[in-house]
Order: structure tokens, then C-alpha cells, then sequence
């Protein structure tokens, strides 16, 4: 039925703007996804108190990714970590080793490791790696008399 009216000229056609105009929403979107994942960062940061933003121009830096990093990997000692400073930040030795102070726990730790995947094959491949690898071998199963999948194959194959 729209299309008899649009065809008649009493329906406007949708505005589809030109490419310049699509690459430049494009592009803010990307920004703004961009924005939102530095935001998550620090929350979690602030999160185990770790005020790393007050000291750190940007968070996402090469001296910012590096403490991420040492954090996800567990170091939680805030001289070494403030060590890991490059350029600037350096000259900010005594602020950012009181920023680094907090306690990161394996939750917040998780959240930083987190990444997000580039294809749903990626994703599946992940999820089944974390079901085989870690899951099955650690969770017990009531239907399984309390035993993880692992354990409940091994004894009854």
C-alpha cells in the first residue's frame, strides 16, 4: 500500500545522505565506542580504588596499557607497577604510586582482561575453549553425583 502512495507522490521518500555524511556518523561512532570503552576501564579501576585517571592524561597510553597490562597479568605492588611510566608520567613517580594503591581483585582483573571479539566464530571458538578447558574440568554437577564432567568421564569409560 505505501508503495502505491509513494509511487502517486503522497509518500516522501527516506532521506539516505551521501557517503561524506555516512563516513562522518561512521567515524563519530567509532569515537563514541571508543569514549565508552576508556569509561568501563576506569570504572573498574575505580572500582578496586585505583585512581589511575587522576595521575594519567590518558589511561589508554602507552604507559597507561602498560600498567593495565602488569595489573591483568596480578601484579599488584603500586612502586613496581609506577615504575612501568614512560615520559611524562614519569616526572609523576610519587602521584601515581598513591593512585596505584587499591586493591584489584580476580573479578576486576576479569573485567579488564575482557576483549571484545571481531566475529561470531571467535566468540564460539572462545566459549567452547573456557567450557572444555576451565569449566568442565572445575564445576561439579548434581545430576553427575557431584563430580565434574571430567572426573564423571574418567570413571565411567
Amino acid at each position: 500500500m505505501d508503495c502505491r502512495l509513494l509511487r502517486h507522490g503522497l509518500l516522501q521518500g527516506s532521506f539516505i545522505p551521501n557517503r561524506e555524511q555516512r563516513e562522518l556518523r561512521y567515524r563519530r561512532s567509532l569515537i563514541e565506542e571508543r569514549s565508552r570503552e576508556v569509561n568501563r576501564i576506569q570504572k573498574v579501576l575505580e572500582g578496586a580504588n585505583i585512581k589511575l585517571s587522576s595521575v594519567a592524561s590518558k589511561v589508554l597510553g602507552k604507559s597507561g596499557r602498560a600498567i593495565l597490562e602488569a595489573m591483568i597479568a596480578g601484579e599488584t605492588d603500586a612502586v613496581v607497577l609506577s615504575e612501568l611510566a614512560k615520559k611524562r608520567l614519569k616526572n609523576k613517580k610519587l602521584e601515581l604510586i598513591k593512585a596505584l594503591n587499591g586493591l584489584m581483585g580476580p573479578h576486576q582483573r576479569l573485567m579488564l582482561e575482557a576483549r571484545k571479539f571481531t566475529n561470531e566464530k571467535e566468540a564460539r571458538n572462545a566459549v567452547f575453549e573456557y567450557i572444555e578447558m576451565f569449566y568442565n574440568t572445575k564445576r561439579m554437577h548434581s545430576a553427575l553425583g557431584y563430580m565434574s564432567p571430567v572426573e564423571y568421564e574418567k570413571q565411567h569409560s
